[in-house]
């Protein structure tokens, strides 16, 4: 059955004619949006909301030199008993009575005196000197800011020199190099311990930080 416009009522071919505008207008509206999308699409290489970026990396070193010792000083005492036999049956001999003690030492120019120190009171040995940073975290933070701050400097060098505006940072990336603490061989182990005090080399070492800071470009 064929659809005859005229053969409606007045009210509803005003109905009928309001709903035409409305769909052609949404028609237009809805033609008009793609042709924005594609030519946004064009001016992107094919990405739509694509975003360009730009990374720099920066480097900070810090020297760490050890601030703390740990020294585990020994006495080794040894025993003899007089009675080997008891009612036909053979018992100790003799006994080996080891002790040790476990020093920190915030100040390591001190070392060697406390060392002396232990031997006049009767240690007969040093199972093990180890030196340390004690609060490395402080310096991983000083070469941290150090890298920041190199990166930054080369990220406004470069978007002067190339002609771009930066934006704000969106990622970050950090590697390290260089943890303490420091250990040293033991001295005197398993032996008496010289009667001078003993020459301490610390060291040092160098920690070292790299960040890589990704900025948007505007």
């Amino acid at each position: 059955m064929a659809f005859d416009y005229n053969k409606l009522p007045e009210c509803e071919r005003r109905v009928v004619c309001v709903g035409l505008i409305i769909l052609t207008l949404f028609l237009v509206f809805a033609g008009f949006n793609q042709l924005v999308g594609a030519v946004n699409s064009y001016r992107n290489g094919g990405a739509v909301n694509a975003y360009q970026t730009v990374s720099f990396s920066g480097e900070g070193k810090v020297k760490a030199a050890p601030d703390t010792a740990k020294v585990e000083i020994g006495l080794s005492t040894e025993g003899k008993d007089s009675i080997s036999y008891n009612k036909g049956k053979s018992t100790l001999a003799g006994y080996i009575l080891n002790q040790s003690l476990s020093v920190t030492i915030r100040d390591i120019a001190k070392v060697g005196d406390i060392l002396d120190g232990a031997v006049s009171n009767g240690a007969n040995q040093i199972n093990s000197i180890s030196m340390l940073v004690d609060r490395p975290e402080e310096l991983r933070n000083k070469a941290r800011e150090e890298a920041v701050k190199q990166a930054k400097e080369k990220a406004k060098i470069t978007g002067k020199t190339a002609g771009f505006r930066l934006g704000r940072i969106i990622g970050f990336s950090e590697n390290s190099a260089g943890e303490p603490p420091m250990f040293y061989e033991a001295m005197g182990m398993g032996g008496a311990i010289a009667k001078s005090s003993p020459q301490i080399e610390p060291g040092s070492q160098d920690i070292a930080i790299s960040v890589t800071l990704t900025y948007l470009i505007k």
